[in-house]
Order: C-alpha cells, then sequence, then structure tokens
C-alpha cells in the first residue's frame, strides 16, 4: 500500500470543468486558492462594470477572459511589505496566484469588453446585448396547397 498526498478539495478541482456550466452561480472560486480578489458588479443601461480590488498587484500579471455570460480574472500576486521600527520588525510577504470566475445576470458582447487600472482597482465595462439582438422571434407558419 502506497502513501497517497491528501489535498482538500481535489475532486472538486478535477471535476469542476464538467460541471462548470451547471454550478457557476454557487461556483467556489476561491477554492485551493490563497487569496482572491473581492469584487462589486453594476449594472448601467448600456453595460454591466464589475470592479476588483487588486492592491499591489501588477496589472501585466492578470489575465482577463470575458465569455457571454461571466468573466474570468487569473493572476499572480507577489508583494514584500516591510516595516522597522522602535525595535519592533514586520515582515508580511503575499505570493500565489490567484483565479476568481464572476458570472453576469446577462449576456455581455465580449469583443467591446474593455478594462482599466487605478489605484489598486481593475474596472471592466461589459457592453450588453441589446434586446433586439436577443429576442425571440415569433414565426408564422405558411399554408401550401398543392
Amino acid at each position: 500500500m502506497s502513501l497517497q498526498r491528501w489535498e482538500p478539495g481535489w475532486p472538486w478541482r478535477r471535476y469542476r470543468h464538467w460541471m462548470a456550466p451547471f454550478l457557476e452561480p454557487w461556483d467556489d472560486d476561491h477554492l485551493g486558492a490563497a487569496w482572491g480578489p473581492s469584487v462589486d458588479l453594476r449594472e448601467t443601461r448600456e453595460a454591466f462594470v464589475l470592479s476588483a480590488d487588486i492592491p499591489g498587484v501588477d496589472p501585466d500579471r492578470v489575465e482577463i477572459t470575458v465569455h457571454p455570460n461571466s468573466v474570468v480574472l487569473r493572476g499572480e500576486v507577489a508583494n514584500e511589505h516591510n516595516v522597522e521600527r522602535d525595535g519592533y520588525r514586520l515582515q508580511e510577504r503575499r505570493r500565489g496566484a490567484f483565479y476568481r470566475t464572476v458570472a453576469l445576470p446577462g449576456e455581455v458582447r465580449p469583443n467591446e469588453a474593455t478594462a482599466d487600472y487605478q489605484n489598486g482597482v481593475l474596472e471592466i465595462t461589459l457592453p450588453k446585448v441589446t434586446p433586439s439582438q436577443n429576442e425571440p422571434v415569433r414565426l408564422k407558419i405558411r399554408r401550401q396547397t398543392h
């Protein structure tokens, strides 16, 4: 009998890609991650605007993938903070990868999305699909006479 390394959540990560379309709204984005950005999602008349707090993260180390119904944020954190004063010494490090999927309440046009970064906040503007582009069409049945 051989020993196997125990990894919390491994079954979930292994089957996650098969189940993602069904479980996306309830997805635990931080499973196995040390840190994940906090996000806000607001809606305007023309777009959804996703704001993610990523202070200290180099925007060049962030990958954004926009799907018609979701946004995936993936990146790497690597920063150190050292403080010395009055005999106290503090060293804090934050390193590692993060991954976050945000389900959108409506459909967007991925090719028209934009991203801006300022003061540690990433803001992604996701233009909505207009109702006229997505409305069902009722067809009339034509009768054919012979």
